[in-house]
């Protein structure tokens, strides 16, 4: 239920409409891919026009939190990237690249490695980063505005000593015979 209530409140407000789009790329991906032949390369084509596209949603910078979209930016650059390797794995079972030697393989298989990673791993160092900024905030000492805000609210909660005088409360008060 949470996650209803907190879905909008992660898009800047011209980007309400993120999650629709979001969810529309995901079932765009997801079906494109999975209705052309395994045979043709027109799947990774496909894939990666889609993620080429949405590369340009994401630099609008629909979140909030500049992690988010900074994350969002590198997720969708590996998402094309993987689609560029696909390509090229296709191209290479079609015989179009001649000539191919088992180091090209294991370099092209690091690549993809390293492109594979590196999504999690910046979930790891954003993790990292936003903890110890948080840490760091938690242990300064409080700042002038936070002694105001503490000030502001006993001023709150002490009670209003002009409210009791008489007369101050207006004169339909004292009309009555009111006490106050």
């Amino acid at each position: 239920m949470c996650v209803m209530f907190c879905l909008p409140f992660m898009y800047a407000c011209r980007f309400y409409w993120f999650e629709v789009l979001e969810c529309g790329r995901r079932l765009l991906l997801a079906s494109v891919i999975g209705i052309v032949s395994l045979e043709s390369s027109a799947a990774p084509v496909l894939g990666l026009l889609i993620s080429l596209g949405f590369i340009q949603v994401f630099n609008a910078r629909p979140f909030k939190n500049e992690h988010n979209n900074n994350l969002g930016l590198v997720l969708q650059y590996s998402l094309t990237l993987l689609f560029v390797a696909g390509l090229m794995i296709k191209l290479d079972e079609g015989g179009a690249i001649v000539n191919d030697d088992q180091e090209d393989q294991k370099v092209f298989g690091f690549i993809l490695l390293a492109i594979l990673s590196f999504g999690p791993l910046s979930i790891i160092f954003q993790s990292a980063l936003s903890y110890f900024s948080v840490g760091h905030t938690l242990r300064t000492p409080p700042t002038n505005q936070e002694e105001d805000i503490k000030k502001s609210l006993n001023i709150i909660n002490e009670p209003n000593k002009d409210a009791l005088k008489p007369g101050v409360n207006g004169p339909h008060l004292q009309k009555h015979g009111s006490k106050f």
